[in-house]
Formats: structure tokens, C-alpha cells, sequence
């Protein structure tokens, strides 16, 4: 039986392979690295939005740098890709050739921003190893429903808590983007999410993608 990770690792890795109802993708010699604000004038249909933790819930003191949201809203209830940066890593660092694919390719892209220092690879060094000590930090840190002594983190610090308020936020003060769409209740829409990231980022990406039936 496959992981049922599996078909998110092929996703992310063919996401540039999808040729059926799409935009015509820049051709790769022709892409550079842009800044999220060139990014936003080179795409003059597309939507950016730069929003602070802390907007969406004031409970957020910590890690405070904002989420970037890229989308087009003449596409309606598209398929967001979430995106996961490694450790120590803000949205504003991220190189953007991969958005760009996947906006050609109509996703909405969220870069979030989340607490991602200490990594595990120091958290769970000796002498403070144990057997689930991994599984424990990324539940901590992608849920917040357990803590841990060597992290920072609270539960509203979590990556799903600060992406549910993201879209919460989102569905209130930008209505033609349709992000209700997004949600279940209090819950994400799992089915038209997908999960991509880098170094501790990706890792925590499949950890959920385990839990969560995600696009």
C-alpha cells in the first residue's frame, strides 16, 4: 500500500508537467528570480497581499513576519498551494520561479509564515533524543495541540491555527476572493489544498499530508 503522502510528493514534483486547461507557462530560460513586489507589477492580473500574523489573531506576538498571497481573482474556487519555507527561512526569501508555475498553472500560492527555529535536527539532538521525539515536534509545531519544553511555540503559533485564521482574515476583508471556499467550519478544506515546502518545511508538509486527505 502506498503512503498516503505519496500522491503529494508527485504533485509538487509534476506541478510543471500539468498541460490540460492552463495558461501558457513561461518558458523556463525566460524566468528570473523577482521580488514579491516585481512579481506583483510583471502580473498585473494577479492579486498580492502581504499580511501579518498578528492581523488575523492578536494572540500572535512571536514570529510576526507576514504571509505573502499570490492569486488571480478572475479564476474562482482554484486550488491553493500552500508553501512551507525552511528553517529560519520568511516569505520574502523564497525565490519565485516555482509560484510563477503554479499561478500559470491557476493555483493560488500562500507562502505562510510560521515559527521555523529551533529545527528538529536540533531540537532532537542529544542528550534530549527519544524515540518520537520528531513526530512530537512537527505535531507541536504543524498542530500546536501538544508543546514541547525546547521549542518556542504556542498552540496558536501553529502552522494549521495560523493559516485557518489567514483564511478566516482573508474571507472578511478581501470578498472577491471567495476563501469561505477554503474552509470547513474552523477547518481547513483539505481537498482543494495542496502542500509544498523546503527542507524542514517540506518535511512538515508530508507529516500533515499523513493526517489530512490534501489535494
Amino acid at each position: 500500500m502506498k503512503p498516503k503522502f505519496f500522491n503529494i510528493s508527485v504533485l509538487v514534483v509534476l506541478l510543471t508537467a500539468i498541460s490540460h486547461d492552463i495558461a501558457k507557462p513561461i518558458p523556463p530560460e525566460e524566468r528570473k528570480l523577482l521580488t514579491i513586489e516585481e512579481l506583483d507589477k510583471s502580473r498585473e492580473f494577479d492579486v498580492t497581499l502581504q499580511i501579518k500574523p498578528s492581523e488575523t489573531n492578536p494572540a500572535i506576538t512571536y514570529w510576526d513576519s507576514a504571509h505573502v498571497v499570490f492569486y488571480n481573482p478572475q479564476i474562482v474556487n482554484n486550488k491553493i498551494m500552500l508553501w512551507l519555507g525552511g528553517t529560519g527561512g520568511i516569505p520574502k526569501r523564497v525565490g519565485t520561479p516555482f509560484f510563477q508555475v503554479a499561478l500559470e498553472h491557476k493555483y493560488r500560492v500562500i507562502q505562510l509564515s510560521f515559527i521555523s527555529r529551533p529545527a528538529g535536527t536540533a531540537v532532537c539532538a542529544a542528550p534530549t533524543l527519544y524515540p518520537t521525539c520528531y513526530e512530537d515536534f512537527r505535531q507541536a509545531r504543524a498542530y500546536g495541540n501538544i508543546s514541547l519544553p525546547t521549542i518556542p511555540d504556542q498552540p496558536h503559533d501553529a502552522i494549521i491555527p495560523r493559516f485557518v485564521k489567514l483564511l478566516q482574515y482573508l474571507n472578511t476583508t478581501d470578498p472577491q476572493g471567495g476563501w469561505g471556499n477554503y474552509l470547513d467550519g474552523d477547518k481547513p478544506r483539505w481537498d482543494k489544498i495542496c502542500i509544498a515546502g523546503q527542507s524542514m518545511g517540506g518535511g512538515l508538509g508530508l507529516y500533515i499530508a499523513k493526517k489530512e486527505k490534501v489535494d
